[in-house]
């Protein structure tokens, strides 16, 4: 099972699309999941990490989401662009990615989010696949 603290911010866009801009807390220089036991664990990760959620974790197959007030002060951590490559030791990092929707639909009309697919996670799991799963258990 995987903690996946994850930030969505909506930029509505004058062509009938959403781009939403998602920033997931990720560990070993931003290439994988936070690996936890339970869900209980999943939100303990939140309280001890300071970080403020803004409603109940998000179950779905093996990801345990946090949903994380946007505003909160995340300067505890790195951003993936900060990090260079196989620095040492490795940090835990928002890394951000962009996920395209028709307005009043889930279509991927400009087939951006099909590049999500090549960019894995622990070498397991799609970028694609995690985010996915995130949008299609939002309430």
């Amino acid at each position: 099972m995987y903690v996946v603290p994850i930030i969505i911010k909506s930029i509505d866009t004058r062509y009938d699309t959403v781009i939403k801009q998602v920033w997931m807390l990720l560990e070993r220089n931003g290439t994988h999941c936070i690996s936890v036991e339970s869900e209980e664990e999943a939100a303990e990760f939140a309280i001890i990490n300071d970080i403020q959620l803004t409603g109940k974790p998000i179950i779905s197959g093996p990801f345990v989401y946090l949903p994380v007030e946007p505003t909160s002060n995340l300067s505890a951590f790195y951003l993936w662009s900060e990090i260079k490559p196989n620095e040492q030791p490795m940090k835990e990092v928002w890394r951000s990615f962009l996920w395209v929707i028709l307005k009043g639909s889930e279509d991927d009309v400009w087939g951006t989010n099909l590049f999500l697919k090549d960019i894995f996670i622990a070498g397991q799991h799609s970028v694609y696949k995690i985010l996915e799963g995130y949008f299609s258990s939002d309430p």
